[in-house]
């Protein structure tokens, strides 16, 4: 390779004795004529200055070629041929051929040509971060005008392509016969011609008149003008709508509005639907981010649907509201504190009435959860703040937890000597830990929820409690734990309830119905304090079975069984002595019952439990496991696989009751088969005979003395599920889009198809069964569900993904829905149908271009459930 350097840096730079505008040259003279190379004995005798000419660079211009550089002295011409490359301050060209004449500083540099004269390459000049690509480019150093011919560069997600681009000397580029388009090709997919443009680098580029171009098939869109933002990042702009015909709702235009870039940390997108039969909707979406400091996205959206012609009485209006806010704080942030945020609440129908998911059109609650923890490096304390929200869909009740404060106590050994290691005594295992908390909660119906009355309503308490415990080993393989719990509640209202014999008139209107008599409920206000506590001695150990086979494939069989034992004490809390409970007449025969002075507000932390307790708790757990010899001829050691991963029995004799001591016996049990299948199942038996008038009593009979069998089935759940899919193909790891496009996509994969997994397939099954009622105590009540989901690469570029289900019991389809979606490149299309069941069908299909920068050039079809879809 050949290389030089054309001129000197910038005059100031010129050694000492030399005056601005000129060259040193140092004259090296020695007896000989020649200098042999290596010599070191030729001396520097006089130093003599050029001239710089004034129209020379004002900074070197550093060129190289693979092949040959020629000096035409006469001409002031420099010729690079092959690979040749030259540099110029923020300047940089590569080319197969350039020319270089410094009498004007000007070059000229062509792309690469085959032997019939046709070009099979680009050349590439960049200037400042700007590239470009062209086939021939001529370049002005003085003046940085120039002028590139078949010229090809990226501007932000889009590609300019042009047929002749000049340069300004303010940066501007002018082009004519151009090309706008996000397909990467060198012949693109589909691209907006342009006759003529201006393009500022890096903010916008302006056009006239415009027309799509598909497959080089001019379509018959165009438009007067065009404004194209090319700068990186978020730019503000109309968000063009979608326009149609729903059959319920007339014409419409939808999906438009305005995005705000407000700046590099957050933004705001309004959108509208507008209906020509009165209906409407509004949405408003604004992410934000600050980088190693927080994230979070706030969604709110509002509709009003009207179903039916509006001069018709029989139409109906339905308004629905949705919002989502989700806030995460990046943990190198404060590592001491965080604050995270998820809200989710809206009417009950909104996702049953716009939403395709599954997961939201079947979901029956909205959860709320609002948080700040503190914690105290070097110190056992920790402070929490939550706001809950917890909404359910059915029974349309709210309740709102404003706030929950609480403080805790880390468990702390107070009697631990420092270094004392893990040979401890018993009374160094004693510990205890704090937990306290405050709860403030406002419970109401959705539809009257702001109301006075029910923030009049609202119940407010604290919590404080105190676990002590220790564990000690004895005789070496049992553990002993003694513990005792502690629970004091602060509540700030009584209720006491009296019989009134008189006769109560129901009613306004004939025909009048009366009460002889009612029970009347008194609110109290004012402090009271019940508190709790309990008190249990557990023992437990673990004991090893092994069963070897010799040097077959199964090589041994291991049992593992772990038993606990322990007794629990708690005290009768409803006796007379606590003052926790109260009897009051409930009938003029003089039947009492038994309440609770706390009972307004027991849905805070609950109320001290009654009924004495006494007794003993008995926990079986096992595990089986075998070990599977490895082949023989492969040096990988042998493997264990787990045959029952848990089987527990447990099951609870309480002496402190009058009858029916034993409580019904749980079974329950879990394993993975073939290490990809998931097996739960579970069961409960009940030892006592249940009452013929109502299956929920037990008496004080047992199943053996009535119908010579140890227990009866109450109730049995069988669940099987797994998950199967391909290698991923390629990493999950990309360099795409902006970092908040891909952390989008990581949080939300199931918004998006992934080609790089060929096929996924994962199913559910269900069974439940429940024994008796009190209509008919042996009949049987039996639950039986299939759910799946599949993923399918039908092509490298097709992709069909089914979620449903089979519902035995009714024999007909669950919620379905279909997905295909095709690659195309630069273009994509989707198509959603739901096909069951039958009032919540709908489909859409949609071809739009991937690229954000022209998201509106985009063709939909839909029909949702309010329209005849089929």
């Amino acid at each position: 390779m050949q290389t030089g350097i054309d001129t000197v840096d910038n005059p100031n730079n010129l050694r000492p004795g030399a005056s601005e505008g000129f060259i040193p040259v140092e004259i090296i003279t020695d007896r000989n004529d020649t200098i042999p190379e290596n010599d070191t004995t030729a001396v520097v005798e006089e130093q003599s200055f050029l001239p710089l000419s004034p129209d020379a660079p004002e900074a070197p211009i550093i060129y190289s070629a693979e092949d040959s550089i020629i000096y035409d002295i006469l001409n002031n011409k420099i010729y690079l041929f092959g690979n040749a490359k030259m540099e110029h301050k923020n300047i940089s060209l590569e080319a197969d051929f350039i020319i270089y004449d410094w009498s004007i500083n000007e070059l000229t540099a062509e792309a690469k040509k085959d032997s019939l004269d046709n070009y099979i390459d680009f050349a590439k000049f960049s200037e400042a971060g700007n590239e470009y690509q062209a086939r021939k480019i001529r370049y002005n150093f003085t003046s940085t005008r120039g002028k590139v011919y078949e010229a090809r560069t990226q501007e932000g997600e889009g590609f300019i392509h042009g047929r002749e681009v000049k340069k300004t000397t303010e940066d501007v580029w002018y082009g004519a016969d151009a090309k706008y388009t996000t397909c990467n090709l060198d012949e693109p997919h589909f691209h907006i011609a342009v006759n003529r443009y201006k393009l500022i680098p890096e903010k916008v580029m302006v056009s006239g008149p415009a027309n799509l171009v598909i497959a080089d098939i001019p379509t018959p869109l165009y438009i007067p003008f065009g404004i194209f933002p090319v700068q990186d990042g978020r730019t503000s702009g109309i968000i063009l709508p979608e326009y149609g015909e729903t059959a319920s709702q007339g014409f419409f235009l939808r999906n438009g509005g305005y995005y705000f870039a407000l700046s590099d940390y957050f933004d705001l997108a309004l959108r509208g639907d507008i209906y020509s039969r009165g209906s409407w909707g509004l949405r408003a979406t604004s992410n934000y981010r600050l980088r190693y400091k927080f994230s979070g996205t706030f969604n709110t959206q509002f509709a009003r649907t009207r179903l039916g012609d509006p001069i018709l009485p029989e139409s109906q209006v339905l308004n629905d509201f949705k919002v989502n806010w989700t806030h995460q704080q990046d943990q190198k942030a404060r590592p001491n504190s965080n604050f995270s945020a998820n809200v989710n609440f809206g009417t009950a129908t909104y996702d049953q009435n716009y939403s395709v998911a599954p997961q939201q059109v079947l979901n029956n609650s909205f959860q709320s959860n609002i948080s700040f923890r503190q914690s105290f490096p070097g110190r056992p304390f920790s402070f929490n703040a939550n706001i809950r929200h917890d909404q359910s869909l059915t029974t349309n009740r709210v309740n709102l937890e404003l706030p929950t404060l609480s403080f805790n106590v880390n468990r702390i050994n107070p009697f631990q000597r420092e270094g004392s290691g893990a040979d401890r005594s018993w009374y160094e295992n004693i510990g205890f830990s704090v937990n306290s908390d405050f709860k403030n909660v406002i419970s109401g119906i959705d539809s009257t929820f702001f109301t006075q009355e029910t923030f009049d309503n609202a119940q407010f308490g604290a919590r404080f409690g105190v676990p002590i415990s220790t564990s000690f080993n004895l005789f070496n393989y049992l553990n002993i734990e003694p513990s005792i719990q502690y629970n004091q509640r602060m509540y700030f209202e009584t209720i006491e309830k009296t019989w009134d014999p008189t006769m109560v008139i129901i009613g306004e209107e004939a025909p009048l119905d009366t009460l002889d008599g009612r029970v009347i409920t008194d609110t109290i206000p004012g402090i009271r304090a019940p508190a709790d506590f309990s008190f249990s001695l557990s023992a437990n150990t673990r004991l090893y079975g092994m069963f070897n086979f010799g040097d077959g494939n199964i090589k041994a069989i291991r049992h593992i069984f772990s038993p606990t034992l322990s007794f629990e004490y708690r005290p009768d809390f409803a006796d007379p002595f606590w003052g926790y409970y109260r009897e009051v007449q409930k009938n003029q025969e003089g039947d009492t019952e038994l309440y609770s002075v706390f009972q307004s507000s027991s849905n805070l932390y609950g109320l001290p439990q009654q009924g004495e307790v006494a007794g003993l708790r008995l926990n079986l757990n096992n595990n089986i496991e075998m070990k599977v010899a490895a082949p023989r001829d492969t040096t990988r050691s042998d493997r264990n696989i787990k045959i029952l991963e848990r089987f527990n029995i447990s099951t609870f004799y309480n002496f402190a009751r009058d009858s029916v001591h034993l409580s019904p016996i749980n079974m329950s049990a879990y394993t993975t088969l073939f290490e990809r299948i998931n097996l739960n199942a579970s069961a409960n038996f009940d030892p006592y005979i249940a009452d013929p008038e109502n299956i929920n009593n037990r008496l004080d009979r047992f199943e053996w003395e009535e119908n010579k069998r140890l227990a009866r089935l109450t109730n049995a759940n069988i669940g099987i599920s797994s998950n199967f899919s391909a290698d991923r193909m390629g990493s999950r790891q990309t360099d795409a889009g902006t970092e908040e496009e891909r952390q989008m996509v990581y949080r939300n994969p199931e918004l998006y198809a992934d080609y790089n997994i060929p096929w996924s397939f994962g199913f559910g099954y269900n069974l439940n069964l429940t024994k008796g009622t009190t209509a008919n105590p042996d009949s049987l009540l039996l639950t039986q569900s299939l759910t799946f989901n599949m993923d399918i690469n039908v092509t490298p570029n097709w992709k069909l993904m089914v979620n449903s289900g089979y519902d035995f019991v009714n024999n007909e389809l669950t919620y379905t829905t279909i997905n295909i979606t095709r690659d195309l490149h630069c273009w994509e299309m989707r198509i959603t149908w739901v096909p069951y069941p039958a009032e919540r069908q709908l489909y859409s299909i949609d071809i739009n271009v991937k690229s954000a920068v022209l998201q509106d050039l985009k063709l939909s079809r839909r029909r949702d459930r309010f329209d005849a879809v089929f």
